[in-house]
């Protein structure tokens, strides 16, 4: 520990003298040295102070370069999509603040650290502006409704506000989360709609709310909302925390705030019993998302065509029996989860499905948290986070599982075939002779197939495929062609 130590005092120096960067690199060089020393049995206090240090320079060194705004919006976006939403709104509400309080103060060039006069610095307008609608996300995370809602609602009443549509959504967000209304839902993203319509025609007009030439290159928005990742599945943009991107900044903004704001509109309308309608507007997928229209006219399962079909059959990802555990609010934040689901956004997905399992815990029955649990463990594999589906899969293994006799347990069945590899033979032999799901059973013996013809088992997979061609109807292979392939993404990971 002795040489993190001497690295520590060196940074120290460089500290003293204003030299940032020399300071920054001797403080990771200190870390460096703890790892290779005894990390493991290191006292976590001198970790942890290493680590506030650095974090310390690091936030002066970005503070010098790009001023107190920039460094407090990045700050506080970081702290809420780590989930730490208290912290997240404190840092906004600090932004906010100065932002008041030092409007039209001149620059201040700051000598060190410990500079009195950091809190004396001007905040640019954009920044203000995104915290003010980005806070809420964090208020509608600790559901701090009536919070959130004042603060829309302070927002939207702002004609040129650069965020407004995106505050018009959220308060769509908001009567659902809160009170399961999807009227109001409905009238809040119709108006977010018009205005990002609007967006489209008037950015880049508004000066006030430029980002500062310095920081331009540091606050680039994403090139594309959807890009292929390493496996070659589209996923959706992964906001770095400094990036700015609204209307002014994004050229696919307003596109990407409409396709949320009219999927959830469709989902309203569906819940309303107004299904044509409800795939009427789906065709926002197909305007605004080039990449789901190549997957559609291909023929290939995409956000509309899942949507679309689900809708028809009256279901989304939970079966039409899964969706009956579900009644009043908790069906309408179901079916909000399904919406994530079913447009592949796992993070979002598996947070909603956590919520209605907090929020609606008294009254929830046993397969309503079985399909929870379920729907959990599948956004997981689907994110790459496999490791993390141990505790929302326990209640379905065992001599005998909690879920047993829920219409859940051979969909999870299925599931757990997928990870765990060396049982998943014996598990989709099960399946395939005792699930009382005639659809479900021919997803078993398809994948019993695809196993054989993989270990080169020939004779094993022509029997699956035969006697699979041999029973199904047309109408079978909907959860075959129409839903997500579990086991073909499971074993593409």
């Amino acid at each position: 520990m002795g040489r993190a130590q001497a690295a520590e005092l060196v940074s120290d120096v460089f500290v003293s003298s204003q030299r940032w960067d020399d300071a920054l690199e001797w403080i990771k060089l200190a870390q460096q040295a703890l790892i290779a020393s005894d990390y493991v049995n290191a006292e976590k206090e001198y970790r942890n102070c290493l680590y506030e240090k650095r974090i310390k320079i690091e936030g002066f060194i970005e503070l010098l370069a790009h001023g107190l705004g920039f460094h407090l919006y990045r700050t506080a976006n970081e702290q809420r999509h780590q989930g730490y939403h208290d912290k997240a709104l404190a840092t906004y509400d600090r932004l906010l603040d100065l932002h008041v309080k030092n409007r039209g103060k001149p620059l201040i060039i700051i000598t060190g650290m410990d500079d009195p006069r950091i809190n004396d610095s001007p905040i640019p307008d954009l920044y203000a502006a995104a915290a003010q609608v980005y806070r809420c996300e964090s208020l509608l995370s600790l559901e701090r409704f009536a919070d959130a809602t004042a603060a829309l609602g302070a927002v939207v009443a702002q004609i040129e506000h650069p965020y407004r549509g995106e505050a018009f959504r959220l308060l769509g967000d908001v009567a659902l989360e809160d009170r399961g209304d999807i009227a109001t839902a409905e009238s809040c993203y119709t108006q977010a709609i018009t205005v990002l319509a609007q967006a489209n025609a008037h950015a880049r007009v508004m000066d006030r709310f430029q980002v500062p030439d310095v920081s331009r290159e540091r606050t680039k928005p994403p090139r594309t909302m959807r890009e292929h990742d390493g496996w070659g599945n589209l996923v959706w943009f992964q906001p770095e925390p400094g990036q700015v991107i609204n209307a002014d900044t994004c050229d696919w903004y307003a596109d990407y705030q409409t396709l949320l704001a009219q999927t959830k509109r469709s989902m309203c309308l569906f819940l309303a019993g107004h299904t044509e309608a409800a795939i009427k507007d789906l065709d926002a997928n197909l305007l605004l998302d080039p990449d789901d229209k190549v997957l559609t006219d291909r023929g290939i399962p995409s956000n509309y065509l899942r949507l679309r079909d689900g809708f028809r059959s009256g279901r989304l990802y939970a079966t039409t029996g899964e969706l009956g555990q579900f009644t009043g609010r908790a069906l309408v934040k179901v079916a909000q989860a399904e919406i994530f689901f079913e447009t592949e956004q796992w993070d979002d997905a598996i947070a909603a499905y956590s919520r209605i399992a907090t929020d609606e815990r008294l009254s929830l029955s046993v397969g309503a948290r079985a399909y929870l649990d379920y729907a959990r463990a599948c956004a997981l594999v689907f994110a790459g986070r496999r490791e993390e589906t141990t505790p929302f899969t326990v209640g379905f293994v065992g001599a005998k599982p909690e879920f047993r006799n829920t219409s859940t347990y051979w969909r999870a069945l299925f599931l757990l075939g997928n990870l765990d590899q060396q049982q998943e033979p014996a598990i989709l032999t099960r399946g395939a002779n005792d699930c009382p799901d005639a659809s479900l059973r021919l997803d078993f013996v398809l994948r019993l197939g695809q196993l054989a013809f993989c270990k080169q088992q020939d004779e094993d997979a022509i029997k699956y495929f035969s006697d699979l061609r041999s029973t199904a109807k047309p109408d079978d292979y909907r959860a075959i062609a129409a839903t997500k392939p579990l086991c073909t993404k499971v074993h593409r990971m």
